[in-house]
């Protein structure tokens, strides 16, 4: 550190000498720190701090010494104080020697696992992966080939491993820099099949238009990144997303569906607009949200398609269980909003948590979770029974607009499924779908399903829908200050596991939705699951490649965090991605049912 001499309240000498013994012991901590590099770095590797050479470290000092004989001391001090500037600038400079080979190391690493994915996909979910009699003739010469591929990349790791000996590299730096070889191998030992993709768009003449879907779709990715900084940009990519339908195949046979869907895209466009949810409350708007949800409860069970009261599926109308499982999660609703109703009244009142409505809560919270399973196999009233027994729990922890949100956020969740189901063309009506196959067709040889660019959208869909399912209502900063107003429907006593557990719900509620309408657009248009986790992870490793670059290592420790929080975000998403997808697996095809109690009947 720089010793503030300004508050020392001595004579101008004792000001000089100390200052100056400041800049020794730095300028001492600085070779130190130079001499240890140099130890365990080769000659060739090692780049030494120009701005304070050996030459320049006597001539600074020197300089001190004239100035102190000429009793120039505030000169020497400011002379001083240039010396601690470099040297610090020296100390931070070999501290990260390594940080640009390091750097670069991890960029090859990201790039080749990229090029990995997509030779995954080119080779597993397109036609350029199949292989034609032509390529089977020349068999022995492409694994003599794949041997040299192995020895070329088999020597670079011998030698990196060499270098990285000699300098006595920890074991993390072996990973970082011989990962990128692995990986890199591994892509050119496809090199055939990339060959024929390249050949594949010379012949169907779309190089301007893979190069302008290219462009298009890092500018897309781009602004899932901004949008960690400006949540104003989520409500930027709803606009541009409300006009989709309109420049697909489904603006004249389903102008309904489609004026629905810019509708419903606008209004959510609000919610990233309007400051995050805080410690301000508003339960008119929550409990606006719950009869509201009730109510489109209520319109969805009278249609036809669900099979609840009406029917006109294939099969027969819904059973007397599942009828009355969504009757009893509709109960479940409308007796959470009547306590959010009573707790905030009684809470503004000053009359604190009544007993009643805390056990009303909590046995709300368990059967709400528990019912899905008992729903139907059928993808609408399996959905509709999935997110009226998500949304009733979601509903006590709301304390403001968010409830309103998450209604819309269903609407369009279901919008964005038939949408996908009427562009896929399937004879097969959504109405008459089930996330569970028969045993026929289990039996029946799976389809393979040719990726497409429709398929692409849609992973990006997804994601965008994720980050929307958080942003639109918080930030990152909203994981850290958690509220306890949210639970009061539950607590009001401090538990900090308890309330971490009913805020972690709260915040995954809206991705388990979301997540749930996804395998049900997987199960409708028979999309490989595998295919769309490659797309996705696609996508999240150009967003983790994108933040690796904005980890600060400077400044304030919120931006410190916030950089690290969004890399980390970025790079395990991923992982975050398919366990909510097995979540979204148990609440849309785990089924239960009620044992049935039926009178033994004798024959007289």
């Amino acid at each position: 550190g720089i010793l503030p001499v300004e508050y020392l309240g001595t004579d101008w000498p004792y000001q000089a000498l100390s200052l100056l013994t400041n800049a020794r012991q730095i300028l001492a901590h600085y070779q130190r720190q130079m001499l240890q590099k140099k130890e365990i770095t080769l000659p060739f590797f090692f780049w030494t701090f120009k701005e304070l050479s050996p030459s320049r470290q006597a001539e600074l000092m020197s300089m001190v010494d004239t100035l102190l004989k000429q009793n120039r001391y505030k000169d020497a001090i400011q002379v001083g104080l240039k010396i601690i500037e470099i040297a610090l600038k020296g100390l931070a400079y070999y501290q990260k020697h390594d940080r640009i080979a390091l750097s670069i190391s991890i960029l090859l690493g990201f790039l080749g696992w990229i090029s990995y994915v997509i030779v995954l996909l080119l080779r597993d979910y397109t036609t350029v992966g199949h292989t034609s009699l032509e390529s089977s003739v020349r068999m022995p010469e492409d694994t003599i080939s794949k041997i040299k591929c192995i020895f070329v990349y088999a020597f670079f790791g011998s030698i990196i491993s060499f270098l990285l000996y000699v300098q006595n590299a920890s074991v993390m730096y072996y990973a970082y820099f011989l990962l990128p070889v692995i990986l890199w191998m591994m892509v050119s030992l496809q090199w055939d099949l990339i060959n024929s993709a390249k050949l594949y768009i010379e012949r169907r003449n779309v190089l301007y238009r893979f190069i302008s879907l290219s462009v298009l779709s890092f500018i897309a990715v781009e602004l899932l990144v901004l949008s960690f900084f400006k949540r104003e940009i989520l409500s930027f990519i709803l606009w541009a997303i409300a006009s989709w339908p309109f420049f697909s195949p489904l603006t004249s046979p389903h102008k309904k569906l489609c004026f629905a869907w810019c509708t419903t895209c606008v209004i959510l466009s609000v919610f990233p607009m309007l400051p995050v949810v805080g410690r301000e409350s508003n339960y008119n708007l929550v409990i606006l949200a719950g009869w509201l949800f009730v109510l489109c409860v209520g319109l969805c069970a009278r249609r036809p398609e669900t099979g609840l009261i009406l029917n006109n599926r294939q099969c027969r109308r819904e059973p007397q269980n599942i009828v009355i499982t969504t009757a009893i999660q509709v109960i479940l609703l409308c007796a959470a909003t009547f306590t959010v109703q009573s707790t905030a009244s009684s809470i503004s009142n000053k009359e604190g948590l009544p007993l009643l409505n805390q056990i009303v809560s909590w046995l709300i919270l368990g059967s709400s979770l528990v019912l899905p399973p008992f729903g139907s196999q059928s993808v609408l009233t399996r959905l509709l029974n999935v997110m009226t027994s998500l949304f009733a729990p979601y509903i006590l922890l709301c304390i403001s607009h968010e409830g309103i949100f998450c209604l819309f956020l269903c609407i369009q969740m279901i919008l964005w499924l038939y949408l996908e189901h009427h562009l896929s063309y399937n004879y097969q009506k959504l109405q008459d779908l089930f996330f569970v196959s028969s045993p026929t067709h289990v039996l029946r040889k799976p389809i393979l399903h040719e990726l497409s660019l429709a398929d692409l959208r849609r992973a990006y869909f997804f994601i965008f829908f994720i980050f929307l399912a958080f942003f639109g209502t918080g930030n990152i900063a909203s994981i850290n200050s958690f509220d306890p107003t949210s639970v009061y429907c539950f607590l009001t006593i401090f538990n900090p596991f308890v309330m971490g557990f009913l805020i972690l719900l709260k915040i995954l509620i809206p991705f388990l939705i979301v997540s749930c309408v996804f395998r049900a657009i997987i199960v409708s248009l028979k999309i490989s699951p595998r295919a769309m986790f490659l797309l996705i992870l696609l996508m999240s490793d150009f967003l983790g490649l994108h933040f690796f670059f904005l980890v600060k290592d400077s400044g304030s420790w919120l931006d410190i965090g916030t950089s690290l929080s969004h890399y980390i975000i970025s790079i395990t998403i991923i992982i975050f991605i398919m366990l909510l997808y097995g979540l979204a697996w148990f609440l849309t095809s785990f089924s239960l049912n009620f044992p049935s109690f039926k009178r033994k009947r004798h024959l007289l």
